[in-house]
């Protein structure tokens, strides 16, 4: 396929120092070009996207319209406002009516036009909601999304039943009229079970195909002689009957369904126009979860599909497909075979339904979206049981989602392995979706930290794209103030209304800023992945299921805390060209796996699902397996390695399975443990150990590795949990850890966009190794890389140990600092030791005297428009949250704090001192004598003078921003909301809260003219 790259996205290439030649490999469509810019950045290329993050990596939002009835105007005064936010893209979404129309073809050719003036990106989705469904077919029709449902009659053995075959059980959704008999079969009760029996157990040597017996969908059958009770079936398909605003939902397993899609855009939305301004703005087609109905998906000819592909005729079989939906991912067989082999049966279905699904539906709309000059992004398979790590490797750009998966870092790694094998450079997601109280009770409840929290965590699962949940429109007919609000309204909500309504928009673009910055770090260069673990899973859980900490696939915590990371892998992505071993490394050119480990624990569920995950594989793949092993890569097995393989279709090759799998055992590369808690000290005992290793357990911190030829990157994510008798509680942590990579360690400060190097280290064997300081909650970039990555080149000489409270580098001075006076001891790479004395230092300042000044939000005379009242509140003892201040009860807005304070005469330029404002209920701006100083990290919550105080009088002003909760709490249907402590909360010092400022002073340890003794 051949293409014109755009001029803005090759100007975006040249601006960041990219060769076309570095971009070929990912140039199949401009958009994939523009995804995958940040990922083949050089080390100085790198340095200018990390100081400031470029429209590619910041984050983006779904952007919310109640339907076609919109104002074009107010459009591109939004995306005005997105850019100025510091979000690199929208992500169009019609909820409503007019998809398609005349209107609809008008706002989205402004909205495209408006977004190329605002150097945003612009996606769109693939239809009104989700998931995918057009108004041009029949909803009767096979390109509808369809079901196998169930009929059935008892009859006792050696009698006689004739008459109607058995009709379905169940009510169809209103406007499925017609329905097609698939086949009649029959099965024995197995003895013991009974006919209401959850799930009923059949004898499967007694299971048959009746079929050919039906004449005018009538039926005469004698079960056979003997005891017990016989059921007779009849299988019917019908359509799902589910639609999308009217509009059926079209078949995902049929490729007339995603012809349908296409045709629809072809007929109705792609202009040249709009078609031509798609690939300037490097969009991607988005499809959202694919929430089918909740039955047992089917499509025309299934059964002779799985013929087909798994080799035997399913007919008799078809009452073992049948599954209870208690909720969704609360999959039970109503039927099961007392033998045990309904699951392997069921493998099989599931297999033929992931297949069907990825030929059918993903990659038609791949392969049309790319011709178009435009990436497919979609959630995959969620809502529907198939393999989600194969469906993900079919799409440009995968997408999760925080609404099942929540903040569990275990979860997003189901589909990692498939990003990382597939060469995928974007991980997206879909986040702030979350039921509360997960992050706020309520809709416009989400504080800057508590969405960080989240955030975090992502990217600790190797998410590297953030899309927000979401940016609603201004208003519709039925909105209330503060306007439309889609998910995130005022009586409960899934997610958040982003925008210049909340009050915290008015700091945004450090938040956005700070984001951008981790996902340049996480787009950096190529994934590094210590070890792989085997799951062969045709689902995933919901959020449910990974509430509880025991919920996960890997339970034990030793794994994370000894700095291994890891990644799922199944079959499918062992048959990827990638899944090759070399110098002992798995897929050596994408995530280089040092093992893989082999499990037989079963995942803890909190409901009975029909599609477990399983460690059992094919011949082929135990033997591609021992294959890998003969190469030199370490296996560690847990527990009894599996006898069998997952399908029914391969049950004659479950001997020649476990021959290959104690072959393997044999191995001296393989280990066998007990459990998943002897798996680190076995991969230490096979010599792999992890790029980030910690000298003792780091328990619950997640580590992200990228590796470019010049540098490697580390990203941190403290969860900030510590087992106790009552649960967990919030802690920081202190560990020396070690690194794998070639250069000097660098602390990446996402908040500033500064790259400083780290002063105190040691290298041994190839690592380097550092103290790591990590609040609970916080994330940290490190980075082994060349001298050249600091902003002023550092000396060469660095301390291997000191006393001092901290060292740090001034141009190329390694210098001390303190809070006190003392005298020092430091120990420098060239043998020497250095002892530096620092003087006396000026005390801190507490200030709880404020005069605060406060913007509250309030209601104005539209649903859409809100009023400003000033309020003026002195504060003479010290600080206190909004709610326990009289006048600041029920207030949403902004608040200004002006306080002053003395330093001595002798201040010096060279001093500076450390602002510690304590908790950040959301977020907060510090300006000190009208200069505003850096954006205030919102985990430490503190922020550095540098070079701003001067002697004598100093003024501090403190702006704060909150959310909406508490206003709306004042608002009819609030009541029920929780009180969040906005304001500014401060430090506590005997029983009063205020702000601290804690001065220090510098002293010189070495620099290029010091002689060391």
């Amino acid at each position: 396929m051949s293409f014109q790259i755009s001029r803005r996205s090759l100007l975006r290439a040249t601006g960041t120092g990219i060769t076309a030649a570095a971009l070929a490999p990912c140039l199949s469509t401009p958009a994939q070009a523009h995804a995958a810019r940040a990922t083949a950045a050089g080390g100085r290329a790198f340095k200018k996207l990390f100081a400031t993050p470029s429209t590619e990596v910041r984050p983006g939002v779904r952007w919310w319209l109640p339907s076609s009835d919109v104002d074009d105007a107010v459009l591109a005064e939004q995306l005005a406002s997105l850019a100025d936010g510091g979000f690199g893209r929208a992500e169009l979404a019609n909820l409503g009516s007019g998809f398609g129309t005349a209107a609809w073809r008008t706002h989205l050719l402004t909205a495209l036009q408006a977004a190329k003036k605002q150097d945003l990106d612009l996606d769109v989705t693939l239809g009104p909601r989700w998931p995918a469904a057009v108004p041009t077919i029949d909803l009767n029709s096979a390109d509808s999304s369809q079901t196998i449902v169930w009929g059935r009659v008892m009859v006792t053995a050696g009698q006689t039943y004739s008459g109607a075959t058995p009709s379905a059980e169940g009510q169809a959704r209103d406007g499925v009229t017609e329905s097609v008999l698939i086949a009649v079969t029959a099965a024995k009760i197995a003895d013991g079970s009974s006919a209401d029996a959850e799930p009923v157990l059949l004898d499967r040597s007694t299971a048959r195909d009746l079929t050919a017996k039906v004449t005018d969908n009538k039926i005469t059958w004698t079960a056979p002689a003997g005891n017990g009770t016989w059921l007779l079936f009849a299988f019917w398909q019908r359509s799902e009957g589910k639609t999308v605003n009217d509009w059926p939902i079209v078949n995902h397993f049929r490729k007339s369904g995603a012809k349908a899609v296409t045709d629809y855009w072809e007929a109705n939305v792609l202009t040249p126009q709009i078609s031509r301004l798609l690939r300037e703005v490097g969009a991607e087609f988005f499809e959202d979860s694919v929430e089918l109905e909740k039955t047992t998906h089917w499509t025309e000819g299934m059964i002779g599909e799985i013929r087909r592909r798994r080799g035997y005729d399913i007919t008799k079989h078809l009452p073992i497909l049948m599954i209870k939906f208690a909720a969704i991912f609360d999959l039970r067989p109503v039927f099961e075979y007392a033998d045990g082999t309904g699951q392997r049966i069921r493998n099989d279905y599931f297999e033929t339904l992931s297949q069907l699904y990825r030929e059918n539906h993903l990659e038609p709309l791949r392969t049309w979206a790319n011709q178009h000059g435009m990436s497919y992004r979609a959630q995959p398979a969620y809502g529907v049981t198939v393999n989600m790590a194969s469906a993900a490797t079919e799409l440009d750009i995968p997408e999760t989602e925080s609404l099942w998966f929540a903040e569990k870092v275990d979860a997003f790694r189901s589909m990692s392995g498939a990003v990382h094998m597939s060469g995928k450079p974007v991980f997206s997601i879909e986040t702030d979706v979350v039921v509360p109280p997960k992050v706020g009770d309520d809709g416009y409840a989400i504080t800057f930290p508590n969405a960080l929290n989240l955030f975090h965590g992502h990217f600790a699962g190797y998410v590297n794209r953030l899309m927000l949940h979401g940016f609603p429109y201004t208003t519709s007919s039925a909105a209330t103030w503060p306007g439309y609000s889609p998910f995130a309204n005022t009586g409960g909500g899934i997610g958040e209304s982003w925008g210049p309504r909340n009050p915290n928009w008015a700091h945004v673009d450090e938040f956005t800023g700070y984001l951008g910055r981790l996902q340049a770090v996480l787009r950096h260069g190529k994934p590094r992945v210590d070890v792989a673990v085997y799951r062969h899973a045709y689902w995933d859980r919901g959020r449910d299921n990974w509430d509880a900490d025991n919920a996960l696939l890997w339970n034990d915590p030793g794994l994370v805390a000894a700095g291994y990371s890891y990644d799922y892998i199944d079959p499918f992505l062992l048959d990827l060209p990638a899944a090759e071993v070399t110098g002992k490394r798995l897929a050596p050119d994408g995530p280089a796996y040092k093992a893989l480990i082999l499990t037989d624990v079963a995942e803890v569920l909190q409901s009975q699902a029909t599609a477990e995950a399983s460690a059992q594989a094919t011949l082929q793949t135990a033997q591609k397996i021992y294959d890998y092993a003969l190469n030199g890569l370490p296996i560690v097995i847990i527990g009894e390695p599996p006898t069998a393989t997952p399908f029914f279709a391969d049950t004659s090759d479950d001997t020649k399975v476990a021959k290959v799998y104690a072959k393997l055992r044999a191995l001296h590369n393989v280990e066998a443990v007990a459990s998943q808690a002897a798996v680190p000290a076995a991969l230490a005992r096979l010599g792999v150990r992890p790029d980030a290793a910690f000298a003792s357990p780091a328990a619950h911190v997640w580590t992200v590795h990228r590796h470019t030829d010049s540098a490697d990157l580390y990203y941190f994510y403290n969860e900030g949990k510590e087992s106790t008798n009552d649960g967990y509680r919030s802690t920081a942590l202190t560990r020396k850890v070690s690194f794998t990579g070639t250069g000097r360690p660098y602390r990446l400060d996402a908040w500033t966009g500064r790259i400083e190097p780290i002063t105190t280290y040691t290298t041994s064997h190839g690592r380097t190794t550092i103290t790591l300081k990590l609040a609970a909650h916080e994330a940290a970039v490190i980075a082994i890389a060349p001298r050249a990555w600091a902003a002023t080149t550092p000396s060469s000489v660095h301390a291997i140990s000191t006393n001092a409270p901290e060292l740090r580098y001034e141009g190329s001075r390694l210098v001390a600092r303190s809070i006190s006076a003392g005298q020092y001891t430091t120990r420098l790479s060239t043998g020497h030791t250095r002892r530096t004395s620092v003087g006396k230092v000026p005390s801190a300042a507490f200030l709880t005297k404020w005069k605060l000044t406060v913007d509250s939000f309030t209601p104005g005379a539209e649903p859409d428009q809100t009023a400003h009242k000033k309020i003026s509140v002195t504060l003479d003892a010290g600080l206190k949250p909004w709610p326990d201040v009289k006048e600041l009860e029920g207030v949403s807005g902004t608040g200004r704090y002006t306080a002053s304070f003395i330093l001595p005469k002798d201040w010096k330029n060279t001093d500076g001192a450390v602002i510690e404002l304590g908790e950040i209920t959301n977020s907060a701006r510090v300006w000190i004598n009208g200069h505003r100083l850096d954006p205030v990290d919102l985990v430490q919550g503190r922020v550095e003078t540098r070079g701003r105080l001067v002697p004598g009088s100093n003024r501090i002003e403190v702006e704060v921003t909150t959310t909406l909760n508490n206003r709306l709490r004042t608002q009819p249907g609030g009541s029920g909301r929780s009180v969040q402590p906005d304001g500014l909360i401060g430090v506590q010092r005997h029983g009063t809260y205020g702000v601290l400022i804690q001065p220090y002073r510098e002293a010189t340890v070495s620099s290029p003219r010091t002689y060391i003794r």
